[in-house]
């Protein structure tokens, strides 16, 4: 799973619980599990199918109809060989007389052609495979634990006849460990090399316990060819070095001047300081932003306040200053200016016009020398701060003290006019660019006949997952989350910051929150936001208040009623409609979308929310063209954002309707 997760005392950070209360290690068998009886199990032919469909799915990804009929086919041949029907209890031809029976069969169907026979025993090895699966989980009923994961270990500690603290001692791993995962805890994936340590203790097949977690996976049966990504290249590349100044590092002198600049930025009236009406940042209540924002504190003006305008000029600020501290080099993509720490920590560097230039220049080389969109909103947070008469900076000459190392004679409103004019001239060349085509990641999936088919079979896949997990477990209600979250995106597609704010409270209940979640007296559900929900006050005026499908009723009042309680358990009041695992809201919802699907949707590359509601809108304009007004409401955004975004399917509208004009106009020329 990709959500950080609770540490427990002196347990490595291997393990999270997902169920509250399980037997306790004394109660573990000290013998073997009870045998099933040698004849029969419990379970019929006709039961058999249905987990022989879901392994399939598992091991191989989703496996075709034709497929399942034709192992359901060679079965129902097999029974007809041992006297048996469908509706019998799977006996001693699937067990112990299995190799017998399979080579007599095989032998007689091999007198008419080989290759199928071999087929068909082929395809009796994977009803084998299913049916030791049934057995093995019959057999591990007796035992304690909340999945068979648990089921298994268990057994195995039991059958070595070893304590918990020798175990531990010998693969070494952290005291509670092993104890934990007794308990009901999961491995997450840094703590797969001590449970593969585990396994080969107690002298299990390598993998013999890790195959029965429960992780999402990617489905890899699934190969979409697409051309290399060089902007991702180019990003794993960047990542590498990393440059920004740590918000940590912040100088005590530093940390006023930005304070300064936020409350004059989100006061309600100036005094003494000009500002113009776009110069206003606003801030939302904490419960209004995501949790990132929400918890950093030089985000915050006032108590209880968060200021998204803020975050995003802050990360302008600790990368143009932490370009400046950056050592030196040869390659201009990853040398920084190395200037000394304590010269580059104040605001007035940013008013250095060869220092910005520089920093300019740094982006570019670190785009694979394409100046694009990113060197327009820097260029134009600190025109916003330089403007003649109104720039917080240009009024601020008392700074010109401490950058006069850096000044060359230059007067403060020189500097500040100097850097205006640059920024402005990066404007211009950057208008209109991109260092990426956004598009491209997505061709594969709007290539489709359904570009929304993948979507649909990544939430029957999240569903397939939670009915594997173990009842009431955190594992499944995630699943369950993740898929009415994709569910909704696709209904509602919304940006990732409003359904990270999403609230649910339920009717009857006292809270300091607003529901946007809601069931009308008619029985159906809704949304409801309200322009402090919404990205830009100024361009949202109109709330929010839109239906949810009817077809989505049944899951949301699924979820509310049995898996979201699972996800808030120890934060009962929480209001978030998609949690976290510790009930907390989401950091981004956004990634949670990406990591969906990478998981379970290998037709695209990448896929971000803003990705998402690209895909809704292109899909419905295909289905429906010209309808602009419609897609502008559906995604809560202006006309004329839609109309500069989508021109395009204008002019493809248009001609294709031409073509239907023309219809048999070149018809024998």
């Amino acid at each position: 799973m990709t959500q950080s997760l609770a540490w427990y005392g002196l347990r490595s950070p291997y393990s999270y619980t997902v169920k509250g209360t399980i037997t306790p290690w004394s109660c573990i068998p000290v013998a073997s599990p009870p045998q099933l009886g040698e004849n029969e199990l419990e379970t019929t032919y006709s039961q058999l199918q249905e987990a022989h469909r879901d392994r399939l799915n598992t091991e191989k990804g989703e496996v075709s109809e034709q497929v399942l009929r034709n192992h359901t086919s060679v079965l129902k041949s097999f029974l007809v060989f041992c006297n048996k029907t469908m509706e019998n209890r799977v006996g001693r031809e699937f067990t112990f007389d299995f190799i017998k029976q399979v080579s007599a069969y095989g032998e007689l169907a091999g007198t008419h052609n080989r290759k199928t026979a071999a087929d068909k025993v082929s395809i009796l090895r994977a009803w084998k495979k299913t049916v030791d699966l049934a057995t093995r989980v019959a057999k591990l009923k007796p035992v304690a634990g909340p999945s068979l994961f648990h089921k298994e270990l268990r057994a195995a500690i039991a059958m070595s006849g070893q304590t918990t603290p020798d175990i531990t001692k010998a693969i070494h791993t952290a005291p509670l460990t092993i104890q934990g995962w007794l308990n009901g805890e999961f491995p997450f994936k840094r703590g797969l090399p001590a449970l593969r340590r585990l396994e080969a203790h107690l002298g299990l097949e390598r993998g013999h316990l890790e195959s029965k977690l429960e992780y999402p996976r990617k489905d890899l049966n699934v190969t979409i060819q697409q051309s290399g990504d060089k902007y991702m290249e180019r990003m794993r590349a960047n990542r590498q070095d990393p440059f920004y100044l740590k918000s940590g590092a912040f100088t005590p002198e530093l940390t006023a001047e930005w304070f300064a600049l936020m409350r004059y930025k989100t006061a309600e009236h100036t005094v003494g300081l000009r500002r113009t009406a776009r110069g206003v940042w606003r801030a939302l209540p904490i419960d209004k932003v995501g949790a990132d924002l929400g918890s950093n504190k030089l985000c915050h003006p006032a108590p209880g306040l968060a200021c998204p305008s803020a975050e995003r000029n802050l990360l302008t600020v600790r990368s143009y200053l932490g370009f400046l501290a950056k050592s030196r080099s040869e390659n201009v993509a990853t040398s920084g200016l190395g200037l000394p720490d304590d010269h580059v920590q104040t605001l007035g560097m940013l008013v250095i016009p060869e220092f910005v230039n520089a920093f300019f220049e740094f982006m570019k080389a670190r785009s694979g020398n394409i100046v694009h969109n990113g060197h327009n909103n820097v260029a134009g947070a600190i025109c916003n701060l330089t403007r003649p008469d109104d720039g917080y900076l240009w009024q601020q000459p008392a700074f010109l003290a401490k950058v006069e190392t850096y000044a060359k004679g230059r007067s403060w409103r020189e500097l500040c006019d100097e850097t205006y004019r640059l920024c402005k001239s990066w404007q211009q060349a950057s208008l209109g660019k991109k260092s990426r085509d956004p598009r491209a990641p997505l061709l594969t999936l709007l290539s489709l006949a359904d570009p929304l088919g993948p979507f649909k079979n990544a939430i029957k896949k999240l569903d397939m997952a939670a009915a594997r997990c173990a009842p009431g477990s955190a594992f499944q209600a995630t699943y369950k989350r993740d898929a009415l979250l994709l569910a909704l995106a696709l209904s509602n597609p919304l940006r990732h910051r409003t359904l990270t704010i999403t609230k649910y409270v339920a009717p009857g209940v006292v809270s300091e929150y607003e529901t946007n979640l809601f069931q009308t007296e008619k029985g159906s559900w809704r949304l409801q936001f309200f322009s402090g929900d919404f990205k830009n006050d100024r361009s949202k005026q109109i709330e929010y208040d839109a239906p949810l499908p009817q077809a989505l009723s049944k899951r949301i009042e699924e979820y509310l009623a049995e898996y979201r309680p699972v996800l808030v358990r120890r934060n009962p009041t929480a209001p978030w409609v998609f949690p976290n695992l510790h009930g907390n809201k989401h950091k981004d919802v956004g990634q949670l979308i990406a990591t969906i699907a990478q998981n379970y949707i290998p037709e695209v590359g990448r896929l971000r929310m803003h990705a998402l509601r690209h895909i809704v809108a292109t899909d419905f304009l295909n289905r429906n063209p010209g309808q602009y007004t419609v897609i502008a409401s559906l995604l809560h955004d202006n006309l004329e954002t839609v109309l500069k975004h989508y021109a395009h399917r204008k002019v493809e509208s248009a001609f294709k309707a031409h073509e239907e004009h023309l219809k048999g106009f070149f018809d024998g020329i």
